[in-house]
C-alpha cells in the first residue's frame, strides 16, 4: 500500500519509492533492537505502544475510513469493510489477553500473593 502510494499519489520514482519504503520498514526493526538492547522501563515501553498505537488510529480515521466510505456504493460493501477491519485489528485483541499490566507506582500497592493469582488468571 505504502508503495502504491509513494509511486501513484506521489509521482516518485520506482527507485526512489522503493528506498523509501525499505527506510521506513528498517527503521521499525531499528527500534525494536533499540528498546531491546537498552534497559528501558516497561512505563517508557507502554508510552511507546501508546503513541504508536495512537498514530495508527489517526491515520485509520483521518484517511483511511473516509477514502472507504466514499468508494462503497451498497450498505453489503460497508459491510464487507467492517468485516475485513474487524478481521485485521481481532489478532491485535487476542495478543493483548495474555498481557500483564504494569503499575506506575510499582509493586508496593500490591502484595505478592495478589500478584501471583492475578497473572494466573491472565494465562491461556
Amino acid at each position: 500500500a505504502d508503495f502504491a502510494l509513494l509511486t501513484h499519489r506521489c509521482g516518485l520514482s520506482l527507485k526512489t519509492a522503493i528506498l523509501l519504503n525499505f527506510m521506513s520498514g528498517f527503521s521499525v526493526f531499528l527500534g525494536a533492537v533499540v528498546v531491546l538492547a537498552t534497559d528501558v522501563s516497561d512505563q517508557t515501553k507502554g508510552v511507546i505502544l501508546a503513541i504508536s498505537a495512537g498514530v495508527y488510529f489517526y491515520i485509520g480515521g483521518s484517511s483511511c475510513v473516509p477514502r472507504i466510505q466514499h468508494m462503497t456504493q451498497t450498505a453489503k460493501e460497508t459491510l464487507i469493510f467492517f468485516v475485513c477491519f474487524f478481521l485485521g485489528a481481532l489478532p491485535i485483541g487476542l495478543v493483548l489477553l495474555n498481557h500483564g499490566h504494569c503499575s506506575a507506582g510499582g509493586h508496593d500497592e500490591h502484595d505478592e500473593d495478589h500478584d501471583e493469582d492475578h497473572d494466573e488468571d491472565h494465562r491461556f
